[in-house]
């Protein structure tokens, strides 16, 4: 699973290709429920997102048997001397912290060399598939450019993340973290001047791979 993520970081930061897709850009806040298969194992989840400038904030929570069982939360109020943010997991109760470059990835261009147009992983009409082949990762988009659907896989795994997009109200309590020392961290202020979200796009390339790292832990 450690090589996927490595494959996945890698297909942000190399190679030039022939062209590349800009997704619509995220609104200020933002949410979905996804699902994502491994192995013809499903697990089902919920993001939730804000986003102005470089303040940046999201959670992730994996279930199973309808409880959580991975929340992962990422808050650029507080980060450390090279300018990354606090990233915070609890999985299947291991508790990890440390620093990420959480500034802006949902709204980075994705670069592919192929595309192809395939039926929608979620929703109905059809989407454009998106593939950068030397990495085995494609992005579904549909016809109003959203991001709904990533795959990538290598000799031993597949990894499918869907996406639907919701157009619900929240506020940054969903930022609340209790750190693995027992401390608290409340909510951070909201930089958005409404918590609503609306269908936004998201690039899949660090989403996915953070995705592979949660399953790795399971």
């Amino acid at each position: 699973m450690n090589k996927i993520v490595i494959v996945l970081v890698a297909a942000v930061a190399s190679c030039v290709c022939a062209s590349t897709f800009t997704p619509k850009r995220l609104p200020c806040a933002f949410s979905a429920e996804m699902n994502t298969t491994t192995s013809g194992i499903t697990v089902p989840g919920h993001m939730w997102g804000m986003q102005k400038g470089d303040e940046f904030y999201s959670r992730m929570e994996m279930t199973m048997g309808g409880q959580v069982i991975t929340t992962s939360i990422v808050r650029c109020d507080k980060k450390d001397s090279k300018g990354n943010c606090f990233s915070h997991e609890l999985s299947m109760g291991v508790c990890n912290e440390d620093y990420v470059d959480g500034a802006n990835e949902y709204n980075t261009p994705f670069v592919y060399d192929s595309k192809k147009t395939v039926s929608c992983p979620v929703g109905d009409g059809d989407c454009t598939k998106y593939c950068y082949t030397p990495e085995k990762i494609c992005i579904f988009a549909n016809k109003d450019d959203l991001i709904v659907g990533a795959e990538t896989s290598d000799e031993d795994v597949q990894i499918v993340v869907t996406l639907k997009w919701l157009d619900e109200e929240f506020t940054t309590e969903k930022f609340a973290v209790e750190t693995c020392d027992g401390k608290k961290m409340s909510a951070p202020e909201s930089p958005c001047d409404d918590s609503s979200s609306s269908a936004p796009s998201l690039v899949m390339v660090s989403f996915i791979a953070l995705v592979a790292a949660l399953l790795a832990l399971f």
